[in-house]
């Protein structure tokens, strides 16, 4: 006799939950932000502010660095591209059959170098260079037949941050650090610029608007500062992940 024996319903379900986690699925962020500063941090998901035990510590958490006990470097880099994608128009506006495509011969290089320096058995020093911010999107064909071209066909943002730092073990269990940051940034924002054709009440392009802006901006900041403002930039992406920017559309008369 062959006895048959059912899977309860609840183990069923537990199962097949546990399948769906293992299934990858495309990431799509919308940020500017690229957080791979230091391979071990990225790959621990960046929770390393607590254990901060290499280089990268400087940008991480640089109190960190009083336990790093000989010089030491790390170095790296990231590249970035854009795979092909398309935009499909709809109704009301753009309208359908207005589409556009991304340009994907874009690279960007986003480099990090740390460099720890024992001056003392309780005083470190420390020097980083890295780019958290180094992205940017641009249209196919933005001056012709791009839809969105009046609400932006070019946008890059690139900064990069310059951090020395001290830190200094107080107890054995127990250090400070304090340091600056010198930031170069850049900006470029592009979109086209409409008026209304009275012959044919068809928006026509009368010119380009281009914004271009290099700063250099320093910073002193404690480790408390620091910190701080990193679980705020933190908020900020997080609450910002799944919105998108929305431009003015140009209006029929």
């Amino acid at each position: 006799m062959r006895l048959r024996q059912r899977v309860p319903l609840p183990r069923l379900r537990l199962a097949v939950a546990a399948l769906g986690l293992l299934i990858a699925v495309p990431a799509l962020p919308s940020g500017f932000q690229v957080m791979t500063q230091g391979a071990k941090a990225t790959g621990m998901g960046l929770a390393f502010a607590g254990i901060a035990d290499d280089p990268s510590a400087i940008f991480y958490n640089p109190a960190g660095m009083a336990w790093q006990e000989h010089f030491s470097g790390q170095g790296g880099f990231t590249v970035l591209g854009r795979t092909p994608s398309d935009f499909t128009g709809s109704n009301p506006y753009p309208g359908i059959g207005q589409n556009g495509s991304i340009d994907d011969t874009q690279q960007f290089l986003l480099p990090h170098f740390y460099l720890v320096v024992p001056l003392t058995t309780e005083l470190n020093f420390g020097l980083g260079l890295d780019a958290p911010y180094g992205l940017g999107l641009r249209w196919n064909n933005p001056n012709t037949t791009w839809p969105g071209r009046f609400i932006s066909q070019n946008a890059v943002i690139k900064t990069t941050d310059i951090n020395p730092v001290f830190s200094y073990k107080l107890l054995p269990e127990l250090s400070i650090a304090a340091g600056a940051d010198y930031r170069f940034s850049g900006l470029e924002l592009d979109r086209n610029t409409a008026a209304n054709n009275p012959f044919t009440q068809a928006e026509v392009d009368v010119a380009i608007q281009s914004a271009r802006l290099n700063t250099a901006v320093w910073n002193v900041l404690t480790e408390s500062q620091r910190t701080e403002l990193k679980k705020l930039r933190a908020e900020r992406e997080s609450q910002s992940g799944g919105r998108h920017e929305r431009g003015n559309q140009p209006r029929n008369n």
